[in-house]
């Protein structure tokens, strides 16, 4: 008698297990110049550009980094282009699609990279990262990488302090976007 009562009160709008989508197929494409290096999510990988997706809710994020295509030649442009698509079926059994086109600008300076960086963005591919790198190797190993990799992090962003700072050995000088990265 509950489970019928459920079910009569229960709509794909409200319930949240019928708002998730399931056989999903993400496809990843970039502009000449780059390459689509890793992925780092609920996903399998069919080939090289697409993502295999049993189940895909709001909440589903991948990480996806990119790396220079060095067979390439020409100088990079002042704009990459990301593009992805999804293929999905619905709460309602109907296979749909849906592109999404982001144009990225390219930047040679440091400064400008740290000052358009997003925080939560970076510290979540982070997260991302050292989880995937815990199912090949031990804890302690992943957490001494981390480490490495925040002090690496602060030593970079002394390079964009000026001189007489980049001197001063004692001090923890961040980037107002990245401060609380090590965090």
């Amino acid at each position: 008698m509950i489970g019928a009562r459920r079910r009569q009160k229960t709509s794909p709008r409200t319930d949240p297990l019928w708002t998730a989508a399931h056989d999903g197929v993400l496809r990843l494409r970039c502009s000449a110049g780059l390459k689509l290096d890793s992925f780092v999510g609920p996903c399998g990988l069919s080939s090289a550009d697409a993502l295999v997706l049993p189940a895909v809710t709001k909440h589903t994020t991948i990480g996806v980094t990119l790396a220079h295509d060095t067979a390439r030649k020409e100088a990079m442009p002042a704009v990459v282009t990301l593009q992805s698509a999804l293929l999905y079926t619905g709460a309602d059994r109907r296979r749909r699609i849906r592109v999404l086109t982001r144009n990225l600008p390219v930047t040679d300076s440091l400064e400008r990279l740290v000052t358009s960086a997003h925080l939560p963005a970076a510290t979540g591919l982070r997260a991302k990262l050292a989880l995937a790198r815990r199912m090949s190797s031990g804890a302690r190993e992943v957490v001494d990488e981390v480490r490495a990799d925040c002090a690496r992090s602060l030593v970079s962003q002394r390079e964009l302090c000026p001189p007489p700072l980049k001197r001063v050995g004692d001090e923890l000088i961040c980037a107002k976007a990245l401060g609380l990265l090590p965090l």
